[in-house]
């Protein structure tokens, strides 16, 4: 028999949701703060009520954010962890749960996708493969953002200066970055005698 421990992850603290192979809860949902003594804390209850009805535990959470590294780092010491995409989740909460949306209902939607084995677990266990993949998705948003920013300067410079892209191959060269810290308005341009160079 196992126990389904569905945690719903957090910035400041997780909400866990245990229930047995029938998907009756046991107990009440649990708080576990980000914090290693919460955590043992937790690992104590699981013990206790394992224990009690000599069952295995398994234990499913969202791998979202950042915020799961911690517990999950250390409930793996302990348990067979599955770690969900979140789109499995809320798959998995659409077709087979109603209510409204809360942490307390998020961690008993995994739970039950633990009881029901609805969704594969990915795996998580290598750290470097973990870090590899938070440095890829930071390395992305900041190309996102940097493509963003130039779009936003193309725009703005066109607003100023009508046809300036059209003098250089990219308005980001070293020679179009310089004219436009030196004379940043059409004035300005004017003013250095620059006007008819451009």
């Amino acid at each position: 028999m196992y126990l389904n421990i569905g945690i719903d992850i957090a910035k400041d603290a997780h909400e866990a949701c245990i229930l047995d192979d029938e998907g009756k809860q046991i107990g009440r949902y649990i708080q576990i703060k980000n914090l290693k003594s919460s955590i043992e804390k937790f690992i104590e209850r699981v013990e206790s009520v394992s224990n009690r009805l000599n069952s295995i535990p398994r234990i499913g959470m969202e791998a979202t954010g950042i915020y799961w590294y911690a517990i999950y780092s250390e409930l793996s010491k302990h348990y067979e962890i599955h770690a969900y995409n979140p789109s499995q989740v809320k798959g998995f909460a659409a077709v087979n749960i109603r209510g409204s949306k809360t942490d307390k209902i998020d961690a008993k939607t995994i739970a039950a996708i633990l009881q029901f084995g609805e969704a594969p677990k990915t795996c998580y266990g290598d750290k470097k493969r973990m870090e590899l993949k938070e440095y890829c998705g930071f390395h992305f948003k900041l190309k996102s953002n940097v493509a963003n920013l130039k779009k936003r300067l193309i725009r703005n410079v066109h607003l100023i200066f009508p046809r300036y892209d059209q003098m250089f191959s990219s308005i980001f060269t070293k020679t179009s970055i310089a004219i436009l810290n030196e004379v940043p308005r059409p004035s300005d341009m004017l003013g250095n005698g620059r006007g008819k160079a451009l």
